[in-house]
């Protein structure tokens, strides 16, 4: 092979080389190599100091959720939903993700790239990135990151250097204000909303502990007041039977009734703002009443604003008579008058409590509940009954030996 020969090999070699370069960095994005520790956090010093956060702001797609704090120690309040106590399991690992995130390559710094990684400006519209900011009491940022998608997870096809396995998520990520962007660990699923901070479950009656639920419907126009009222003797029995019961009407099936008492067994809201903010003595306000077995009463308000479903909720106890064990009534033992009296004791204790407790959490509020249960909980008298028709008479079956024919037949 001649000198000639080698210098056009050389010069093809080179030119591969060079256009695998240019490819490589166009795919990885990167105006330039960055060098990076693999262990080095996004945020050094965060870590030690998680305890000084007092603010987050969430931001996605052009909506600011913010969650404050009065003191280290304090509740959290979601500020965009009134201050509605947010939920500390949420909350916890969302600045934990930021304080223990690490770098692990750089990608791109070219703003018109951004947004093939989600880590493109928070405050548009069509944003598909969350911005998550956290300040101290004092409004001084503490750490700002704009989290992307996650890395797309590759099979490797080879068994000498697999893909990543440590069970750590990789996402991408950009620092507020910044032009480089990175891969990074972090732990992190943004949450959506507002909602995704709080508890939304309201309240929770289990069916069985309800003895008795009434719905009263006010007099409208020229429609008059309607009670609906269902109850039942004792929790040993499972269907509920319906008060003022129209003549020739029937329950629809055995388990009509049944929905009633069921109206609040999980109440969820869609929406949540001071009880003080709703107006409940509108005209058309439905009120529902339900008594449990062992005393906690629970009252709701039904109204229709802006048109969504809005309640408020009243909590009340009232001691009522407990029935021994079953082993104590039957034992006639000595002494079993007493440890009966502990034991009443001891319940109603337990139940005024959690009563008290349910009534600190919602009465300050009123929810936007969801469309099923506003209907469920403005059930009317009609659609729980059905005309009470006899079946239809059988027709009469000849005896043995009666003639089926007519009495003139064969004549």
């Amino acid at each position: 092979m001649n000198s000639k020969t080698l210098l056009v090999i050389a010069g093809s070699t080179l030119a591969l080389v060079g256009a695998a370069t240019w490819l490589t960095t166009s795919r990885t994005a990167s105006d330039a190599p960055v060098a990076v520790d693999a262990k080095e956090r996004l945020f050094p010093g965060l870590a030690d100091r998680t305890a000084e956060v007092a603010k987050v702001v969430i931001t996605r797609a052009g909506k600011q959720t913010v969650v404050t704090r009065a003191a280290e120690g304090s509740a959290w309040k979601v500020e965009s939903l009134s201050g509605y106590p947010a939920k500390f399991e949420v909350l916890r690992p969302l600045v934990g993700a930021l304080a223990e995130a690490t770098v692990t390559e750089p990608k791109t710094s070219k703003p018109d790239l951004y947004s093939r990684l989600e880590v493109e400006d928070a405050s548009g519209d069509a944003a598909r990135s969350t911005q998550v900011t956290l300040m101290d009491a004092k409004g001084t940022v503490m750490a700002d990151l704009i989290v992307g998608k996650m890395e797309a997870g590759v099979p490797s096809s080879d068994p000498f250097n697999p893909s990543p396995s440590d069970g750590v998520q990789r996402r991408y990520v950009r620092k507020a204000g910044q032009a480089q962007s990175w891969l990074a660990k972090i732990d992190l699923a943004p949450p959506g909303d507002a909602l995704a901070l709080v508890e939304r479950n309201v309240l929770e009656i289990r069916n069985d502990r309800v003895k008795a639920a009434t719905i009263t419907h006010p007099a409208q126009g020229d429609a008059p007041a309607e009670v609906v009222s269902v109850s039942r003797a004792n929790d040993k029995e499972t269907a509920f039977a319906i008060a003022n019961m129209p003549a020739g009407m029937k329950p629809k099936d055995e388990f009509a009734a049944a929905r009633v008492a069921q109206a609040l067994s999980f109440v969820t809201f869609e929406g949540v703002k001071p009880v003080g903010e709703i107006d409940f003595a509108a005209a058309g306000a439905v009120k529902g009443v339900f008594d449990c077995f062992d005393g906690t009463s629970v009252t709701v308000t039904l109204v229709e604003h802006e048109g969504k479903a809005w309640a408020k909720f009243e909590v009340n106890y009232a001691e009522t008579q407990v029935e021994p064990p079953a082993e104590v009534a039957a034992s006639g033992a000595e002494g079993s008058a007493a440890e009966l009296t502990e034991a009443q004791k001891a319940i109603r204790a337990s139940v005024k409590k959690d009563a008290e407790a349910l009534g600190q959490k919602v009465t300050p509020w009123a929810y936007e509940i969801e469309a099923f249960k506003a209907t469920q909980l403005r059930t009317r008298l009609a659609e729980l009954v059905t005309a009470d028709t006899p079946p239809p008479e059988a027709p009469a079956v000849p005896s043995v030996g009666e003639s089926l024919l007519s009495p003139d037949a064969g004549r």
